[in-house]
């Protein structure tokens, strides 16, 4: 069975048990837990093949982890996963539903076109991502961050809020990098300069520290991050995609840049 299959296997079963059941004995985290897992191993079997999107443009565009996204935006699965799993009343107190209904949007959030989606969603749904990104609870926050970084409309509409997640996630992409490097040097020998991400000078003389965190292809962060859990490698590009998203514009520019923001 392929992973399509197998996520078509369990939208089937997701639709059964959403259409029959009474509401109590349809409690979906197992269901979203698979869900979440095939999605994950669909990203691993592309990440496997280390595809280069120039060279092999139909072969990215057109993967089984594409494939298996476009499964689930196509299916009924993707408005109640917003409204109800994400955002609905029925869970509003249960943060295990929460946290597997946010990890497969942050997924499918690169077959989505957000302008539309976040156009229709209700003004609860920006809310709720923006308390759990600012909230600072791992791994909602995460999910939360990526699902934001899709939305670039909502700059004007929620400027503080972008202001003070700016600073947090900088935070957290400092400590997350100084770990990644103080186990890489820990492990080989000899050990790096230690150069802070955030130094003001760096070796060559100049101010090049924010522009390497903000790199996505940034040698270094992708040396220093393998044999770290895939997770941690999520919260590094999730704080990316948000950030470069903002990057464009000019009042958040220069906070994004300026150095030792994080103290």
């Amino acid at each position: 069975m392929t992973l399509v299959d197998e996520v078509n296997e369990l939208l089937k079963q997701w639709e059964t048990e959403h259409n029959t059941l009474p509401v109590p004995e349809h409690y979906p985290k197992k269901i979203l837990q698979s869900i979440a897992d095939s999605i994950d191993k669909a990203k691993a079997e592309v990440s496997s093949l280390n595809l280069d999107p120039y060279d092999d443009f139909k072969n990215v565009s057109e993967n089984v982890e594409s494939e298996v996204i476009k499964t689930i935006l196509d299916h009924e699965f993707l408005e109640v996963l917003t409204t109800v799993y994400l955002t609905g009343s029925r869970y509003a107190q249960d943060e295990e539903v929460h946290i597997l209904a946010a990890r497969i949007m942050a997924s499918a959030m690169n077959g989505i076109d957000y302008n539309a989606y976040f156009k229709d969603v209700e003004e609860d749904m920006v809310d709720t991502l923006y308390r759990w990104a600012l909230a600072n609870r791992e791994p909602l926050t995460s999910y939360a961050v990526e699902m934001l970084s899709y939305g670039e409309s909502l700059c004007g509409k929620y400027h503080q809020s972008n202001m003070e997640l700016i600073k947090l996630l900088l935070s957290k992409l400092k400590t997350i990098h100084q770990k990644a490097r103080d186990e890489y040097n820990a492990a080989h020998s000899p050990p790096q300069a230690n150069i802070a991400p955030w130094d003001e000078d760096t070796q060559d003389g100049g101010n090049t520290a924010d522009e390497d965190l903000l790199n996505p292809n940034d040698t270094l962060i992708r040396t220093e991050l393998v044999g770290q859990s895939n997770f941690e490698f999520f919260q590094c590009q999730a704080v990316l995609h948000f950030l470069l998203s903002l990057g464009e514009y000019q009042e958040f520019l220069g906070l994004i840049m300026k150095n030792n923001i994080p103290k």
